[in-house]
């Protein structure tokens, strides 16, 4: 499974996001996870990280719910980011590859590797966008647009469903399919 995210590295160590610096490090946090441990514990950890993005950015969250354009606070993401690889049952070692991927230990800013990830994600990002638009997800061959769905409820359970079908596919043998892709899970409606 591969994962990749909107934005743009200026060049001068500045991320760019949407959401601001705080989601260029939930977005480098989710491909280190993507890197350091198997499918179906980093779309758990991935899962669980979107789930409490408004701790992420507790200090921007907007009357709606929507996290505003905010910086990085070490002291929003430790606790989430333990309690989501706790969630997906990393191991002592994957979640010290996390951290490490994730933050440099010596100054707490991004790590080298996770920068790295980004910008190859962007990059990824930039040159498949089919439209562009701006709330898509490619799964294979086959891109899923918001708009085609009746709210982003219904776009978020295509999307897992997709995702869920491509690892079981890929996965034919494995035993250990993530929580998220439960059979009984609700139905997207299409616009």
């Amino acid at each position: 499974m591969n994962i990749n995210f909107i934005g743009d590295w200026d060049g001068t160590g500045k991320c760019s996001t949407f959401h601001g610096e705080s989601d260029c490090y939930a977005d480098t946090y989710n491909l280190c996870g993507a890197a350091v441990a198997p499918a179906n514990k980093s779309w758990a950890f991935t899962h669980c990280m979107y789930a409490n993005q408004q701790a992420l950015c507790a200090d921007t969250v907007t009357d709606d719910g929507e996290c505003g354009a905010g910086d990085y606070h070490a002291e929003y993401f430790d606790p989430v980011v333990g309690n989501c690889s706790d969630i997906a049952e990393f191991t002592s070692q994957e979640y010290s590859d996390l951290s490490a991927c994730a933050i440099d230990a010596d100054t707490g800013t991004m790590a080298q590797e996770g920068i790295d990830l980004l910008v190859n994600s962007f990059k990824t990002s930039t040159n498949d966008n089919p439209s562009p638009m701006d709330m898509w997800v490619a799964v294979g061959n086959h891109y899923l647009v918001s708009t085609n769905y009746e709210n982003n409820d219904d776009w978020a359970i295509a999307v897992r469903d997709a995702v869920c079908a491509v690892y079981q596919m890929s996965n034919p043998n494995d035993d250990s399919l993530p929580t998220i892709c439960n059979p009984f899970a609700t139905t997207a409606k299409k616009n």
